[in-house]
């Protein structure tokens, strides 16, 4: 015989409501988005022009990558050989 669930109490269900969606970061302004084709048009590393504008890699990379831009990769360290 199976019994039904108790319902659960009230401060249970705010447990378990859906938590509504935020954004990490602020939304790209047309002021951001213009230093990013400048910087891009110099031929400025990803990783330069995210500490710039006070963003992720990822997120420059991607906004320049919907733009139509390519940022350049940072040159990667060369081990040195015994």
């Amino acid at each position: 015989m199976r019994l039904a669930p108790e319902p659960m109490a009230e401060s249970d269900i705010r447990f378990f409501a859906p938590r509504p969606l935020t954004r990490r970061r602020d939304a790209w302004t047309e002021e951001a988005e213009a230093q990013l084709r400048v910087l891009a048009e110099a031929g400025a590393y990803t990783q330069d022009v995210a500490k710039a504008l006070g963003r992720s890699q990822q997120s420059v990379a991607h906004r320049a990558n919907r733009l139509g831009l390519s940022l350049r990769s940072a040159p990667m360290a060369r081990r040195k050989r015994p």
